[in-house]
């Protein structure tokens, strides 16, 4: 699963101001987000995996890619700050760290500010990439780690999903060495989505991996990843990619990279 996020299109960095009227930015909703909060409050509501957050002035919020969440606002004050959304961190799993508050050091928060502003698509280069990565590098170890009771069980069958394209729920269930009821609880609770939706997850990053790198036509595609049928396939893609259907991203990914 893990691949260099500097190969993707989508990660971008940007401030903002936002209150009740004009709401929140929805484009970070499928990202790994880093969130600073220069002024204001706001509640990250985690729809009952884990406590809800309220982060304030001066305080980052990490949000995993996979986590389900909901950020509202807490008083009529103007939220301000600013965000770094990407879609792969290099060498960190789903299950390393749960969505979570992060009390940062100015260091990092002057490494946070580094990172150039940029929205979608941005032309990146070795000092950008540099800089990202220095951040990373030093916001992990203030960081709290993952510590869901069975967290191994769901580790090897996370592992076995991603290491294979054929394979039903009910094996992935055996393979944990779980009771149906408690991990579907736990998966839940570990990643933010039920074991069929992080199925569909992989199959989609899966096909993305496969319309970049091969010339597959859908159809083998989907025989390959083992969905019901072609239609089922472009269903799952659209739904994890905004809408964008295979031949369109394949087609955009090869007008980006020819």
């Amino acid at each position: 699963m893990n691949i260099n996020i500097f190969n993707e299109a989508t990660y971008f960095s940007y401030g903002f101001t936002r209150n009740r009227e004009t709401g929140l930015e929805s484009s970070f909703k499928n990202l790994i987000t880093f969130m600073f909060i220069e002024s204001g409050s706001l509640l990250a509501d985690f729809n009952g995996i884990q406590e809800s957050v309220i982060v304030s002035q001066g305080e980052m919020l990490y949000l995993p890619i996979t986590k389900m969440r909901q950020l509202n606002f807490i008083n009529d004050e103007d939220v301000v700050g600013r965000v770094f959304c990407f879609r792969y961190w290099p060498d960190v799993d789903e299950l390393d760290y749960n969505a979570q508050k992060i009390v940062v050091t100015e260091e990092v928060k002057d490494y946070f500010y580094a990172i150039p502003s940029m929205h979608k698509n941005p032309k990146i280069n070795s000092n950008y990439i540099w800089k990202v990565y220095r951040f990373l590098t030093e916001v992990q170890p203030l960081m709290k780690r993952n510590n869901i009771k069975n967290l191994e069980k769901i580790q090897k069958a996370l592992d076995y999903m991603k290491e294979n394209d054929y394979y039903t729920i009910p094996e992935v269930i055996k393979i944990s060495g779980m009771s149906k009821s408690r991990f579907n609880e736990t998966f839940l609770k570990a990643t933010g989505l039920s074991p069929i939706k992080m199925k569909h997850r992989l199959q989609a990053y899966k096909g993305e991996l496969l319309l970049r790198s091969t010339d597959l036509s859908i159809e083998e595609i989907t025989k390959k990843l083992g969905f019901f049928s072609a239609s089922h396939f472009r269903k799952v893609f659209r739904s994890r990619y905004g809408e964008i259907s295979p031949l369109k991203f394949r087609k955009e990914f090869k007008n980006r990279n020819p």
